[in-house]
C-alpha cells in the first residue's frame, strides 16, 4: 500500500526493528502512515513516552496536525494487548487519543477458530469499557479469499473516514516547542545590511529673477554752442578837422556778439528693465546611496528550521 520506501517488517523473533518513527504515504485513501517504533523496547533504548515523542516530532516536522491511531491486536497471539496498548497510548499522546483509535483485529487467518468468537468478544467489551472505536476491524493478510483484499481495505477506510482526527497533547506540546524556538531564532535574527538608492527629499535655495521696469535719471555731457556777447574798450579815432586834433584819450566801448561751443552736463530720464532676485526655499527629491537594513524576517520563515531543530534534539 506504502508509495516508495517500504516499512521494516519484523522477523518474529520478538526483537524491535523500527526505532526511527517514519512517515510513508499510503496514497490518496489514506494519506500519510507513521510507522512507529514498538511499545516495551526489548532493546531498551527509550520509552513509550520517548516514543510517542519522536513520532509526534516526525509528524509536526510534515506539518500534520491531526492524526488518528489504528491498533492492531493479534487473534493469534497468545494474549490480547488491547487494553495495554491503549494504556500506553495515552501515557504517550494523552486522553485525546482515546477518540481517534481505530481497532483493527489481525492475522484472522491464524487465529485458532475456537478462540475466535470468544476474543472478539473480549475486543469489543474491552473497546465498550475504554469507550474506544465504533466498531472492530477485522484484516487478514496471509491466504485470503477471492475479492477478500479489496473488501477488507474498503471496509477499513470507510471506519478511518468515519473515525476523527485529533491533535493529541504530546503533537500540541511540541508543536508550542516549535513555535518558541521559532520566536527566539526570530528575535535574534541577524541584522542584514545593503548598499541601496533611495529617494530623499532635499531642501535647496531656488533662485528667482522678476524683471521690474523703472524710470531713472542719468547725467550726459553734451556740446552746445551759445551766443555770447563780448565788450571792449577800444580808444576813439582822433578826429581832426582842418588838420586840427579836436580831442586826444577818449575811448569807446565796443560791443560784439560771438558764439562759443561749450560742455555742459545734461540731467535726462529713461525707462529701464532691471531684475530683481529673490531666493525661495523648495524640497525636491534626490537618489542618494545609503546603508539600509533588511526588515526583519517575519516568525513564520522560522518555523521549518525550528521544526528541524525540536525534531533533532527529540531524536537524540
Amino acid at each position: 500500500m506504502t508509495e516508495g520506501e517500504q516499512p521494516v517488517l519484523g522477523t518474529g523473533n520478538g526483537c524491535s526493528s523500527t526505532c526511527q518513527a517514519t512517515i510513508f504515504s499510503v496514497g490518496h485513501e489514506f494519506g500519510f502512515l507513521a510507522d512507529m517504533g514498538g511499545w516495551n523496547d526489548t532493546q531498551l533504548r527509550f520509552t513509550g513516552r520517548e516514543m510517542a515523542e519522536r513520532a509526534s516530532a516526525q509528524l509536526v516536522l510534515r506539518d500534520i496536525r491531526q492524526v488518528r491511531f489504528l491498533v492492531f491486536d493479534s487473534m493469534s497471539g497468545d494474549t490480547l494487548q488491547l487494553r495495554k496498548s491503549v494504556e500506553e497510548l495515552v501515557k504517550g499522546f494523552g486522553d485525546a487519543v482515546k477518540d481517534s483509535i481505530i481497532v483493527v483485529a489481525s492475522k484472522m487467518d491464524r487465529a485458532d477458530p475456537d478462540l475466535i468468537d470468544s476474543r472478539t468478544d473480549f475486543l469489543l467489551e474491552t473497546m465498550e469499557e475504554l469507550a474506544i472505536g465504533s466498531r472492530l476491524v477485522f484484516w487478514q493478510s496471509k491466504h485470503p479469499s477471492e475479492g477478500q483484499p479489496e473488501t477488507q481495505l474498503n471496509d477499513l477506510l470507510t471506519h478511518v473516514e468515519s473515525t476523527p482526527l485529533v491533535a493529541t497533547d504530546t503533537m500540541q506540546h511540541i508543536r508550542k516547542r516549535i513555535e518558541d524556538k521559532a520566536h527566539h531564532l526570530c528575535a535574534h535574527q541577524e541584522i542584514v545590511e545593503r548598499e541601496t538608492e533611495v529617494e530623499v527629499e532635499e531642501e535647496v535655495l531656488r533662485e528667482r529673477r522678476t524683471p521690474v521696469v523703472v524710470e531713472e535719471e542719468y547725467l550726459v555731457k553734451e556740446e552746445v554752442t551759445i551766443s555770447r556777447m563780448e565788450h571792449e574798450m577800444k580808444e576813439a579815432p582822433i578826429p581832426t578837422i582842418a588838420g586840427y586834433v579836436l580831442s586826444v584819450g577818449i575811448y569807446a566801448l565796443v560791443s560784439a556778439t560771438t558764439k562759443v561751443t561749450i560742455e555742459r552736463t545734461v540731467k535726462k530720464k529713461r525707462t529701464v528693465t532691471r531684475w530683481e532676485i529673490h531666493y525661495e526655499r523648495d524640497i525636491q527629491p534626490v537618489m542618494k546611496r545609503v546603508i539600509v537594513e533588511e526588515p526583519p524576517r517575519p516568525f513564520q520563515d522560522f518555523l521549518g528550521q525550528a521544526r528541524r531543530e525540536v525534531a533533532e534534539g527529540i531524536r537524540r
